[in-house]
């Protein structure tokens, strides 16, 4: 996807990827597909808002994403051994199944999250934007389209 912003750009281009924009999408659409991409990045925009409403006085929180069920699954923690515990267990699960992830996360207050960890909390919307206009070969500006979230996909406990 690197490639794809860069040729949007006119900036050279992410090593050992094709040149070719024909190829590039050709690997681009086969990775995205793979990954799950576009699942796991609306999966993971619903999180700090599903971690607003777990435990108040969490300062780890595991998120268990599960693809083919389209549900994130948000837990809170007061204790570090406790969560790392439950963290153990999430890695074993995902090993026996690939269409899961989990990420443990530790932070003084929900607010600070998105700045802590942008990678998986900031609005992705952007980025899914520009990934489907470089599946579809177009180059043009893009226009972040309100997405309506899906309370009843994401789980809380804590």
């Amino acid at each position: 996807m690197g490639s794809a912003i860069a040729l949007r750009e006119k900036s050279p281009l992410v090593p050992r990827t094709p040149t070719n924009r024909a190829e590039l999408v050709k690997e681009l659409r086969a990775f995205a597909q793979e990954l799950q991409v576009a699942q796991r990045l609306l999966s993971y925009r619903h999180a700090v808002r599903a971690m607003s409403a777990t435990a108040k006085n969490a300062k780890f929180y595991l998120l268990e994403l599960n693809l083919d069920k389209g549900q994130l699954n948000v837990k809170g923690f007061k204790d570090e051994a406790e969560a790392a515990k439950a963290y153990d267990a999430a890695e074993a699960r995902i090993r026996q199944k690939q269409s899961t992830d989990a990420v443990l996360v530790s932070v003084d207050s929900v607010a600070s999250l998105g700045r802590a960890y942008p990678n998986y909390f900031a609005d992705t919307r952007a980025f899914e934007q520009l990934m489907r206009q470089a599946l579809s070969g177009k180059s043009r500006g893009i226009e972040v389209t309100p997405v309506p979230i899906e309370e009843s996909k994401v789980m809380i406990s804590g």
